[in-house]
């Protein structure tokens, strides 16, 4: 009871606000089944609407008085002031939810009782939490909080403006995509064809290694994509549709078919990502052709690499290189350049590292954390095809670990990189989220269909268990590292650190065996991902596999803060 009254304590003015919520709730129906039972009818539709009105201003005038004396506790004398803003708080609210409800239900049509129970329920979370928010900033805001309620508005608005910039400039950058003139692409796309039969649609480099497979099935796709033109359509529809020709189901044949014109099936679209890699595949594709391509990514790879493996020696944390590089070297990045699918979060990964050590002074100072891993995670989704995108929250996650600023006691350094774990993961996913669900709704606006069922039900479909357990997802990711080359390289890491500990076991410092916490939350994280996207990571665990990257690294990174002989100090 004790810990219960503790917890209670802290978290107070929350509890008491969602006990108030409920109750609120239960006087809004109960107003309104009153009325309806009693001296109006609900088969009048003016007498419904009249219960209905009457039921929210007893409601919100029950939440007002409540909220000012149990959750806020406000002791602001100007009582018609502060209640005039509650209210106002309230009606935005609530033709907020009603936009929300019109926009999906009526708009879209998703007037399935299915449908209509979701989104009742998301715009009932929605507008609990704007409700509090309002409520604390706006309306019930103690002295206290009045310097710090322009800096949390100021952050708010900067996140909502760095969303709305990032959304408008990836819907520029593949208007422009389709607005390049594609006669230099189309002929370095003819160039590349004889690549496509020799090696087939899921070569393996290696036979019988499951993690050098390439997948050209989807880089054939890509070229269609780039290679289809028709001068009827205008460039707002083939961005936001993103045609190709497709025959058989077979992207090869399609792009053979379409070089040699005799491709005359009817364009199939793919509005369910944004292809932002489409952007950058042109470009290339202006000035060489697929091979080259591949070659320019082994270079390029490389040379991130290189320079990220300088700036952790700058940041002094170049005890960690060796084990940054064998974590990259189990997810074969060879074969990453040899695949467009693959290169996208590869790209991400390494240039969100890169930006992250370069410029921390500045993240530090400004705290541009929370914005850097929201961007992140728009970008991600924009760039990316679903391949292994989580490695891009991940790994910024690790290196993040690994700069932050341990000199505090070791209790408040946990709780303080644990939280922060949690707020700038949901940061991410909230980015990958929005910016992905966004390219459905400029689609289903622009173009008037309703696209935002097709890509909720494909959603529903990758997560489902019909064909493939959560379990075997997780099983058919991790034997991918049943082969002999992997049992060998993970005896020579496991050999070494033995050899390392039995150097130095007596200067470990074992109070240092906390700060594996952070590590394990990152370590867990594709396990999370392939058992919600559980159909979706046992058809392609064959790339899926590279988000166990967090795993090795995770672990190889805690080995080197466990062998290191500095103390978690304690900031007097």
């Amino acid at each position: 009871m004790k810990k219960v009254a503790e917890l209670y304590k802290k978290h107070e003015e929350i509890i008491n606000y969602l006990i108030v919520g409920v109750l609120t709730t239960v006087v809004s129906v109960g107003v309104k089944w009153g009325l309806l039972f009693t001296v109006l009818s609900a088969s009048n539709p003016t007498q419904l609407q009249i219960a209905i009105i009457i039921s929210w201003i007893c409601a919100v005038l029950f939440a007002y008085v409540t909220n000012r004396i149990f959750v806020f506790k406000s002791k602001n004398k100007n009582i018609l002031k502060e209640m005039v803003g509650f209210f106002g708080s309230r009606v935005l609210t609530l033709l907020i939810e009603a936009f929300i409800m019109w926009f999906f239900i009526t708009f879209l049509k998703l007037d399935t009782n299915m449908w209509v129970l979701i989104w009742t329920m998301v715009t009932q979370v929605i507008v609990t939490v704007l409700n509090y928010v309002f409520s604390k900033l706006l309306v019930f805001n103690k002295q206290k909080n009045k310097v710090e309620t322009p800096l949390i508005l100021k952050k708010l608005f900067m996140g909502i403006g760095l969303m709305c910039g990032t959304i408008l400039l990836g819907f520029v950058l593949m208007l422009i995509t389709y607005a390049i003139p594609s006669g230099r692409v189309i002929k370095n796309i003819e160039q590349s064809i004889d690549c496509f039969p020799a090696e087939t649609h899921y070569p393996q480099i290696i036979p019988d290694y499951s993690s050098t497979q390439l997948d050209n099935y989807t880089d054939a796709l890509i070229l269609n994509e780039l290679y289809y033109t028709n001068s009827n359509q205008t460039v707002v529809t083939k961005a936001l549709r993103v045609y190709s020709r497709l025959t058989e189901t077979s992207p090869v044949k399609s792009l053979h078919r379409s070089v040699n014109h005799t491709n005359h099936v009817k364009p199939m679209a793919y509005e369910r990502y944004w292809h932002g890699n489409l952007f950058v595949i042109k470009i290339l594709m202006l000035f060489m052709d697929y091979r080259a391509i591949r070659f320019l990514n082994m270079f390029a790879i490389t040379l991130l690499l290189y320079f990220i493996c300088k700036w952790m020696k700058k940041r002094k944390i170049d005890k960690f290189i060796i084990p940054f590089l064998l974590s990259i070297l189990f997810i074969n990045p060879l074969v990453i350049s040899l695949s467009f699918q693959f290169c996208a979060v590869f790209y991400m990964m390494l240039i969100s590292v890169l930006c992250m050590l370069k410029y921390k002074e500045k993240f530090d100072s400004k705290n541009l954390y929370p914005y850097y891993f929201l961007f992140v995670g728009m970008v991600t989704s924009f760039f990316d095809f679903l391949t292994y995108p989580l490695v891009t929250l991940g790994t910024l996650l690790a290196f993040y670990v690994v700069l932050y600023n341990k000199k505090q006691g070791v209790k408040e350094y946990i709780i303080d990189i644990i939280k922060k774990i949690i707020f700038y993961s949901l940061l991410w996913g909230i980015g990958y989220g929005i910016m992905w669900s966004s390219k459905w709704v400029i689609s289903s606006v622009i173009l008037h269909e309703n696209l935002i069922k097709d890509a909720i039900v494909q959603i529903l479909h990758r997560t489902e268990t019909v064909e493939y357990t959560r379990l075997g997802a997780i099983e058919a990711n991790i034997k991918v590292f049943n082969r002999p080359a992997y049992y060998y390289l993970i005896l020579m890491i496991v050999l070494y650190n033995i050899i390392r500990f039995i150097r130095i076991r007596n200067s470990i410092n074992w109070n240092r065996i906390v700060t594996i916490i952070p590590y394990i939350i990152i370590a867990i994280m594709p396990f999370c991902w392939y058992y919600v996207l559980s159909n979706h990571s046992s058809m392609h665990y064959w790339f899926t596999y590279r988000s166990l990257i967090l795993c090795i690294m995770s672990g190889l990174f805690f080995i080197e803060e466990l062998f290191e002989n500095k103390k978690i100090e304690v900031e007097k």
